[in-house]
């Protein structure tokens, strides 16, 4: 049997501590349970993956009055959990699931597919995987292409994020290497199909499906899609660790009692930890914009710390972050307007002088441009219009025009 070296697994982490909050687990029942609360740098991915296993019962925060979990405590547990029912399980994936344990509390490097909610390509040793398959935690994710969506070939012939960034690369590449004057080979493919110039037909397909890549990644810079969204849905009732906006949540899949599905986040955020009333958070939409928060029973939350009904979760959460440089930013404020003030009593003091000055010489004023009395600078419409900035990396087609292959998207899927 695999010893577990405890030490080994705690190494540099006595300083990571979560608090810990209880809450009613499933929706309408009376059972609690204490889940872990996420501060602004904590380890999401331990995080999901403990209160998932807490949930269903499978570990035990102990005693009941404990109030704050540590990274060495939560990974003990796990740890034993993993040993304690080993069965059937070879020592080399135990050895994997194990060793990868510890890097949970700082990221891990996961490589979703773009045609199922629960395909990843595992990386090196597999170890990030096979930590979730030997915890029975299903990872998924909406990052799907729809198969209707003309880039879907492009997607599904690329498969995992990893490899569609090699295929934006490789793209990348065809076009440093083309001279200034040079023809891409970006245009229609019409004029290779006779095999004239393979060269150029083969430059026009890497770079269509770079592009077409690119397009994806930055429409859908969320990690879910409408379609990932909706294959979600279909997911038997339960508990899952899922992949969003580069952020592992635990995700519930609940049956409404008009027989619908519904999706719920667990609000983990630590400035919760004291709203018993706001426990899952709606999943909706991909953008979070039209997402609720709820209590235990997935009521509407409106609760003592804040009236949160009829609000988005994202504009309570904002109103419950405190704001350190609120007087710094008040008293600058109030500089600015009493400087503004005087400006523009200095400024109508000055009109009413060369008012003076023009009556008594008997002359008519020049017109002179009006300026804002608070600003002191000309209207809007007297502004001169700025250059237009050059514009980023691009690639010409035979018409003229340029399109834009450079995006921020080109890194690491990695899970904070």
């Amino acid at each position: 049997m695999t010893s577990v070296d405890k030490d080994e697994l705690a190494k540099s982490s006595s300083d990571a501590v979560w608090r810990l909050k209880e809450i009613c687990y499933p929706p309408g029942s009376s059972n609690v349970y204490k889940t872990v609360s996420q501060n602004r740098n904590g380890p999401c991915s331990l995080i999901a993956l403990c209160n998932i296993m807490i949930l269903r019962g499978d570990i035990k925060i102990q005693p009941p009055g404990r109030t704050s979990a540590s990274y060495e405590y939560l990974a003990s547990l796990v740890a034993d959990y993993l040993v304690n029912s080993r069965e059937g399980l070879s020592d080399v994936d135990l050895s994997s699931a194990l060793a990868v344990l510890p890097s949970t509390q700082h990221g891990m490097d996961l490589n979703p597919l773009f045609t199922g909610i629960s395909l990843f390509r595992p990386a090196a040793d597999g170890g990030e995987l096979k930590l979730f398959e030997l915890c029975k935690v299903s990872l998924v994710h909406g990052w799907l292409a729809d198969p209707s969506a003309p880039e879907y070939s492009v997607l599904a012939r690329a498969e995992d994020y990893d490899t569609a960034l090699n295929m934006v690369v490789a793209g990348e590449e065809v076009l440093s290497n083309v001279k200034p004057g040079e023809d891409s080979g970006v245009s229609s493919d019409a004029k290779y199909q006779d095999g004239d110039d393979v060269g150029a037909h083969a430059n026009f397909l890497t770079i269509h499906a770079a592009l077409a890549i690119r397009q994806f990644l930055e429409a859908n810079s969320t990690q879910l899609t409408y379609h990932g969204l909706f294959s979600l849905s279909a997911l038997k009732p339960g508990l899952y660790a899922l992949i969003r906006n580069s952020h592992l949540s635990v995700l519930l899949v609940h049956v409404l009692a008009s027989g619908d599905p519904s999706l719920w986040t667990l609000v983990t955020d630590s400035n919760f930890v004291n709203e018993p009333a706001v426990v899952w958070e709606s999943l909706e939409d991909v953008d979070g914009a039209g997402s609720r928060f709820v209590d235990g029973s997935l009521i509407i939350s409106s609760t003592a710390g804040g009236d949160f009904a009829g609000r988005s979760a994202e504009s309570a959460l904002r109103d419950t972050e405190p704001n350190a440089d609120a007087s710094e930013t008040f008293e600058a404020e109030s500089v600015l307007a009493l400087a503004q003030q005087l400006q523009a009593e200095e400024d109508e003091l000055t009109r009413e002088a060369e008012r003076l000055r023009i009556s008594e010489a008997g002359d008519e004023p020049n017109p002179t441009p009006q300026r804002s009395r608070q600003t002191g600078v000309p209207p809007p419409s007297k502004l001169p219009l700025p250059e237009p900035e050059p514009a980023p990396l691009h690639i010409s087609n035979h018409s003229g025009h340029r399109q834009s292959l450079s995006s921020e998207t080109s890194k690491k899927c990695t899970v904070m």
